[in-house]
């Protein structure tokens, strides 16, 4: 019998995106899954959007004021029964095959957590690149920069748990670092398993604040604020480059 995987969507004005991002999971060739939707008190018509979909498997809670993606993931974690966790921004797109080969491999190599390459689109949907992961992700290399595209990962929730701390710069990243401390190392998928959208806001907003927060999870799991800053200068330069891809498109 097929585990039961629980996937958790925060969503928030994603109006522009969800429905894709909601079918190509019902579209899933791994079927035995559970959709968690949290809906941020979004202000746009996000929440209508959620209630067109009939299908079962999906499990709606809506937020009546705005709690952030931390406290909605967390949300969705206290309510997921699933044997495997896994997290889908609502503004990005799983290749039906994602969800089959990931649990293949977890189950034939015994693993904890399993990661994959991106495949890059802008907002229109159009490709612009490919984000590239080590093929092994331990916990030593992870702590110099983010190697697990939040949307790509899956643990095993009978091995590891773990909460999102909430009202924290890249909280995901955080998460992942604590899970790979308790599971050692994350094995990536040969392809790459989803679209991960590029957005200008998401790119250009409080810079300087997500900087610094990647300096202080950095600098709390034992990196020298030397180091820190050193290491910030490749995540700074592919966000630029990033952009302007973004933009020549």
């Amino acid at each position: 019998m097929m585990s039961l995987v629980s996937i958790i969507m925060p969503a928030y004005n994603a109006s522009h995106f969800i429905s894709r991002s909601i079918q190509c999971i019902l579209d899933q060739n791994y079927d035995n899954f559970e959709l968690i939707i949290i809906c941020d008190a979004p202000t746009d018509n996000t929440v209508e959007i959620v209630k067109s979909f009939t299908d079962k498997r999906i499990r709606t809670f809506f937020l009546e004021s705005n709690h952030g993606v931390s406290e909605a993931r967390n949300l969705g974690l206290s309510q997921a029964s699933g044997r495997y966790i896994a997290f889908c921004d609502a503004d990005d797109f799983w290749y039906p095959e994602k969800l089959s080969i990931q649990i293949h491999l977890m189950q034939t190599q015994n693993l904890s957590i399993c990661h994959s390459n991106c495949d890059l689109v802008n907002t229109a949907g159009n490709k612009i690149g490919q984000r590239i992961y080590p093929s092994i992700v331990t916990y030593k290399i992870m702590k110099y920069r983010n190697f697990i595209c939040n949307s790509s990962g899956i643990y095993d929730a009978k091995k590891l748990s773990i909460v999102f701390q909430e009202k924290v710069y890249h909280e995901d990243y955080l998460m992942w670092l604590s899970l790979l401390s308790k599971a050692g190392k994350s094995v990536r998928s040969s392809q790459p398993l989803l679209m991960y959208t590029i957005n200008p806001n998401g790119l250009s907003h409080n810079k300087i604040k997500s900087f610094l927060g990647m300096l202080k999870i950095q600098h709390l799991h034992g990196i020298s604020l030397i180091e820190c800053v050193f290491n910030l200068v490749p995540h700074i330069i592919s966000r630029v480059f990033l952009y302007n891809m973004w933009k020549s498109k």
